[in-house]
């Protein structure tokens, strides 16, 4: 703890007295193997291709084959949705709902339309995925969205 409590107007002088006081208790070793663990694990993310990147090659190397099942429009909306209604209780969280909506991103480029899907999903895909939308109309997407997901109307 610090070694008294600041009370009353608060100056640059006090901040940066305290600032160092914390700053000197931190265990530098922990630190720098912190950051070590942090620069490993992005390095990684960095070399490791998405599921999404891996669907995508596959299917241009392989187009006639029939042993996958194709990535459906539906598919990719979930994740949206799965994206969207992500619970972001912290920094983790917010930063694994950008990682499901990337990967919905990448699979929309292979997504294909089934002949029982609402007229809605060519829309929302598109608002979705266009990076000139604006966020009235990626609101509009998601509510759309989340109605037909929150209802059960996708038969999950």
């Amino acid at each position: 703890m610090l070694k008294e409590p600041l009370t009353g107007p608060i100056t640059v002088a006090d901040i940066e007295a305290h600032s160092r006081e914390f700053i000197s208790r931190i265990d530098k070793g922990e630190l720098a193997a912190a950051i070590n663990r942090q620069r490993i694990a992005a390095k990684l993310r960095k070399r490791t291709p998405s599921k999404a990147a891996l669907l995508k090659s596959l299917a241009e190397r392989f187009p006639d084959e029939h042993d996958m099942d194709p990535v459906t429009v539906r598919d990719v909306l979930r994740l949206f949705y799965d994206a969207y209604t992500y619970p972001c209780l912290g920094n983790a969280d917010w930063r694994e709902a950008d990682c499901i909506e990337q990967e919905a991103r990448e699979l929309a480029a292979i997504a294909r339309p089934l002949p029982d899907d609402p007229p809605e999903f060519a829309t929302w895909l598109s608002v979705l995925t266009s990076r000139t939308a604006t966020p009235d109309q990626r609101d509009w997407a998601y509510e759309g969205m989340c109605e037909h997901f929150r209802d059960g109307e996708d038969g999950e």
